[in-house]
């Protein structure tokens, strides 16, 4: 972002936690963040501040996101050596006046961080996802999944109760992704 540009305080949504994107290509541009509490385990060195910027490379590489989307809003050492961090992911800048993440936008990142699959690396070595705090309008629409996962699945089940010999039903949760697959039970 411009530093010489000032950005209006009354310019961003006041509900819904929405705020200017730090380093957005666009200038003023607001959005509501994911927030993410992260530790390095045993990262190689013990003074961040060079290492902060390969750092957020590694990140949004591992989640295929633009460098500008990752804003490392604190960190502090804790007894170990450990690096805790807070971490906050913006949606990507559009000509919009603010943006949010769409519901499986949030379940692809989040299963990024839960399923500790992000690449190996020797410098910021392992990490622990401490939270992923889903709040304004995440908070809603996760909730929301997570519900109508909850009922569909009940129905699956009454129905497999009240028809055993006539359906088969599968629910799968690739990291709330969702799927069902229902068929006619295949005469044995």
């Amino acid at each position: 972002m411009n530093s010489t540009m000032t950005c209006p305080v009354q310019a961003c949504p006041v509900d819904n936690f929405f705020e200017y994107v730090p380093a957005s290509p666009l200038p003023c541009f607001c959005a509501s963040p994911l927030r993410i509490g992260y530790r390095l385990k045993s990262p190689s060195f013990s003074y961040f501040d060079p290492y902060a910027f390969p750092f957020e490379l590694h990140v949004t590489s591992a989640l295929k996101l633009n460098p500008y989307q990752l804003s490392i809003d604190s960190y502090f050492w804790e007894e170990g050596p450990r690096l805790r961090m807070h971490l906050k992911i913006f949606p990507p800048a559009n000509n919009v006046h603010s943006s949010t993440f769409n519901v499986s936008e949030v379940g692809r990142i989040r299963g990024a961080f839960t399923s500790w699959h992000f690449p190996g690396d020797d410098l910021f070595g392992p990490y622990e996802l401490l939270n992923f705090t889903l709040v304004g309008p995440y908070a809603a629409s996760m909730c929301s999944k997570f519900l109508l996962l909850f009922r569909l699945k009940l129905t699956l089940l009454i129905l497999q109760k009240m028809m055993p010999n006539q359906i088969m039903c599968t629910v799968c949760l690739p990291n709330i992704g969702i799927c069902i697959v229902c068929a006619p039970r295949i005469g044995i």
